[in-house]
């Protein structure tokens, strides 16, 4: 009888709530841009990038990620969030110098800032990308070894 068609509009009501509350939690994980080799140069020619070099297996990595995604959508149109998996990016490992895992770094301008003092929760976070970094001591970052970025300056 009608008993029977109240019974998928309810599974599909259920479906629909779980779908937005998936969306509303993690749907600021595409607030962190993924950089790699291929588009760094590019990507970070402009504007202000706050990066995080990282390896899957690293712990602190792992412990950081819920962190950085929140920073993403926190920051969202003021600073540029991004991750390196420094694993498959080697150029861009050797070239930020990235010596442990996680290294955090805000990149503008052609320099870098490292992020050394502070803890990594989201509001120690927040105010470096927001202007704290400026009190660090600013290091040149180095042109891609196979010119990324330089080959398509029209942004292709």
């Amino acid at each position: 009888g009608s008993d029977g068609l109240f019974f998928p509009m309810s599974l599909s009501s259920v479906a629909i709530v779980f779908f937005l509350l998936a969306a509303v939690c993690y749907g600021d994980e595409s607030s962190v841009t993924v950089l790699a080799d291929a588009d760094f140069d590019a990507k970070i020619s402009s504007g202000v990038w706050f990066v995080k070099f990282y390896a899957p297996w690293c712990g602190h990595c792992v412990n950081l990620a819920p962190t950085w995604e929140k920073l993403g959508a926190e920051l969202k149109g003021k600073v540029n969030v991004a991750k390196v998996d420094c694993t498959v990016n080697q150029d861009i490992k050797d070239r930020m110098e990235v010596a442990a895992y996680p290294t955090l770094k805000i990149i503008v301008d052609g320099q870098s800032y490292a992020y050394t003092a502070g803890g990594r929760d989201l509001e120690s976070l927040v105010k470096f990308a927001e202007g704290g970094y400026k009190e660090g001591t600013p290091q040149k970052t180095r042109p891609g070894s196979f010119g990324y970025g330089q080959a398509h300056p029209e942004g292709d």
